[in-house]
């Protein structure tokens, strides 16, 4: 959760290191360690305006890798999910077309030129930098209920780059969502 200048996790230990306290307990413990990332949610869960604003993407684009990096360190399988129910918010808000929402990647991340500055470009570019920078995560989506029918779910998630990823958990309906 939460931005670099925010207070947020890359901040509360030096270098993002966070990341790597939570690896290495997991694996004394003999787990694979998983992280939800969760920081589209640190400025309004389903606040798109988010996604045009150079001043929260910087700091989106830079935790991201950062993330990335750290688990490269680690250098063993772990998890990585990304971005409860802001998907599901997405989907809702451009009624199902990923294409039609703008994001900015082309000033904040390198490596993803090629993608659309959309949504499309956001869930394609994420997987890229896992697979580019720390390729033994293994990197999901969430399918929120928020996002509607499950058919109309599935065209949404084929739009972002779902199937280059590994995983897509449907969410449980805990509160009715």
């Amino acid at each position: 959760v939460g931005l670099p200048g925010e207070g947020g996790w890359p901040e509360w230990n030096a270098g993002g290191t966070f990341v790597n306290i939570l690896t290495d307990s997991a694996d004394e413990q003999g787990t694979t360690p998983m992280f939800s990332v969760y920081g589209m949610a640190a400025h309004g869960e389903a606040n798109a305006a988010v996604l045009a604003d150079a001043g929260y993407m910087a700091p989106y684009w830079e935790q991201m890798a950062l993330l990335f990096e750290r688990l490269a360190v680690f250098n063993k399988p772990a998890i990585v999910h990304l971005e409860p129910d802001f998907w599901g918010f997405q989907q809702q808000q451009s009624g199902g077309d990923p294409a039609s929402v703008r994001v900015l990647i082309h000033d904040h991340v390198e490596g993803c030129d090629d993608q659309p500055e959309t949504l499309v470009g956001l869930g394609k570019c994420i997987v890229h930098l896992s697979r580019t920078i720390s390729p033994k995560v293994v990197i999901g989506f969430h399918a929120s209920r928020w996002g509607g029918e499950p058919a109309a779910m599935v065209e949404f998630f084929r739009g972002v780059g779902a199937p280059d990823a590994d995983f897509l958990p449907p969410a449980r309906p805990d509160r009715g969502a």
